[in-house]
């Protein structure tokens, strides 16, 4: 299970967030720890291109009908079903490249209430070169948790 689980449920409990959007979901182990060990309300966002990890995403959906909205469509197509300022974080953890972490910053940013917190997963010059520079160039002033690889902001 990923450190940024351990991150999320840090700051869940912390600042007492009730709502929160994860964009890519992969195998879920993220969002079922989330689901499992808070009281969070998760809107789950993934393409569900590998059918192992849809049957997956189905699954938490099965687990936690009340507290997990899930979308099969594309980060982009999902922000039009979304209003703005709905949680209280936004987690950008689909693509990669630099085009969609940009894509996913713009689309998404407008989703995450004031105080909230807009946060992604890979940040890493070696290995995430694209999500460095669409964060970089989107928040210069971010801020990174070095020991999970999140760069996150808290909006004004």
């Amino acid at each position: 299970m990923g450190k940024q689980s351990v991150w999320l449920t840090e700051n869940i409990e912390k600042y007492g967030w009730k709502t929160g959007a994860e964009l890519g979901l992969g195998k879920c182990h993220t969002s079922r720890k989330l689901l499992r060990d808070t009281d969070i309300l998760l809107t789950g966002v993934d393409h569900a291109a590998r059918p192992h990890w849809k049957e997956r995403q189905l699954q938490l959906k099965r687990d936690y009908p009340d507290r997990f909205t899930l979308h099969h469509t594309t980060t982009t197509n999902a922000a039009k079903l979304v209003k703005d300022e709905s949680f209280d974080y936004v987690f950008v953890d689909a693509g990669h490249s630099y085009k969609s972490v940009k894509a996913d910053i713009a689309n998404w940013y407008s989703k995450v209430k004031r105080g909230g917190c807009f946060c992604g997963h890979d940040y890493n010059k070696d290995t995430f070169k694209g999500v460095v520079q669409a964060v970089s160039e989107a928040f210069p002033e971010h801020n990174v948790a070095h020991n999970y690889r999140i760069w996150y902001i808290f909006k004004e």
